[in-house]
């Protein structure tokens, strides 16, 4: 990039890096909350619905955004990533601010659907960064990015507490979908048109391969099966704890004021993600020292240590110590699955690899709700859950260190070596 492209440049991260800070407070504001919509809407825990119709409308938008994520990349890769992200924006403003007018629980459920159809924010934001900034900043830029949302993550669950408390339950929906049309608009007026044809004739390389031909490749590399199967695993059994937390927080833990309850459920989501802010990078480095394989390792063991314990705290306190100290461990599964997402792909392709990830770990947060959900409903409480999530981690964390895996060595070489995308 020359230098009279570096104005331009600063305006693009600018942009992106507010809406996507205002995009992450928004989905974290109501995405927490949903048992206390569903219980708004005439939803019992007497009969275990609850647990199962959270579980349901939690896990509904990333099940389709799964589905779509790999779709939209490699469009991006074809006709503009600043396009892909306009849709996503656009699809949080509609299908969000609609659950507003939702009266039954399957209505709220279509809606979440809808909403991972279309939006999926995520992958073209770090593309239209990792693409446009100058050589050598790509690490620093895409960190930034996901800095941005990890701040978003942090102040997402109390400002919607607030926002719950001072308005009607619904009022959550309409905070959410406002914030992202301010991206949106942010994101239209600032960020210019992309044109990967352009740029792929202007430096004389191929076509991007198809997602489906981007998945081959990846998966005839060794070790790349090992590394997302264990990022799945842990982002599954996270997933499904995460969305049980207020219906634990509500119904298990002893001695809680209900006057409380918001607040605790929402101190559950901010404190791991505070700890991401401040280990994002260091996690990145570990990953660059000890490889991602090792690192995930580290990251799934630890996790696993401090997840299971969560099914006999004895107060408020407790809980929220041990949550924060599993975060702390999964910070770090994130920078390492993206870093290597980018490593092992072109610059023309990248949109394609992050979109592929990207449905990995939709999918896995779309099916850790269900289960979550289904479990609890069976076993008619949320505490066993935990030890079962716990051990998913452990197991994958011992089967990364196993010899059956084959060693992984740390990127080197290269501005995409040394990428950390998150």
């Amino acid at each position: 990039m020359s230098d009279p492209d570096l104005p331009q440049f600063r305006r693009t991260y600018r942009a992106i890096y507010a809406a996507c800070l205002a995009t992450a407070i928004g989905m974290t504001a109501f995405v927490p909350f949903l048992k206390f919509n569903l219980e708004a809407l005439g939803v019992r825990r007497d009969d275990g619905s609850l647990e199962l119709w959270t579980g349901l409308v939690t896990g509904a938008a990333p099940l389709t955004a799964a589905f779509s994520g790999a779709l939209w990349g490699a469009i991006g890769d074809r006709i503009g990533r600043r396009l892909m992200m306009l849709r996503a924006l656009l699809g949080i403003v509609v299908f969000v601010g609609l659950c507003s007018f939702a009266t039954q629980p399957w209505q709220l459920l279509v809606l979440r659907l809808l909403q991972g159809l279309f939006s999926g924010y995520v992958a073209p934001a770090l593309t239209l960064v990792s693409v446009s900034a100058p050589e050598g900043k790509q690490s620093s830029a895409v960190a930034g990015i996901q800095g941005s949302m990890a701040l978003g993550f942090c102040f997402g669950p109390l400002l919607g507490e607030v926002v719950r408390r001072t308005g009607a339950p619904e009022s959550i929906f309409w905070f959410t979908s406002g914030l992202a049309a301010l991206s949106l608009l942010a994101v239209l007026a600032f960020v210019p048109r992309d044109r990967p044809h352009e740029e792929r004739r202007a430096a004389g390389s191929e076509p991007p391969p198809t997602a489906l031909g981007e998945l081959k490749r990846w998966f005839a590399t060794a070790h790349v099966p090992q590394l997302l199967g264990a990022v799945f695993a842990v982002r599954f059994a996270f997933a499904a704890s995460n969305a049980m937390v207020a219906i634990f927080v509500a119904h298990e833990l002893r001695g809680l004021d209900p006057a409380w309850e918001g607040f605790v459920v929402a101190a559950a989501f901010t404190g791991p993600h505070a700890i991401g802010v401040v280990t994002v990078k260091r996690w990145s480095a570990v990953g660059d020292r000890l490889g991602p394989r090792r690192s995930l390792a580290i990251c799934a063991l630890g996790s696993g240590a401090f997840l299971a314990p969560q099914a006999w705290s004895s107060d408020a306190v407790v809980f929220l110590v041990l949550v924060t100290l599993s975060g702390f461990f999964y910070a770090g599964v994130m920078p390492l699955a993206y870093a290597e997402a980018g490593r092992l792909s072109s610059r023309s392709a990248r949109g394609s690899s992050f979109g592929l990830l990207f449905s990995s770990l939709t999918l896995a947060l779309a099916l850790g709700p269900f289960f979550g959900g289904g479990l609890a409903e069976l076993v008619g409480s949320v505490r066993p859950l935990f030890p079962v999530t716990g051990a998913i981690c452990l197991a994958s964390g011992a089967l990364l260190l196993s010899r059956r895996g084959g060693a992984v060595a740390a990127p080197t070489g290269g501005v995409e070596g040394r990428e950390r995308a998150c």
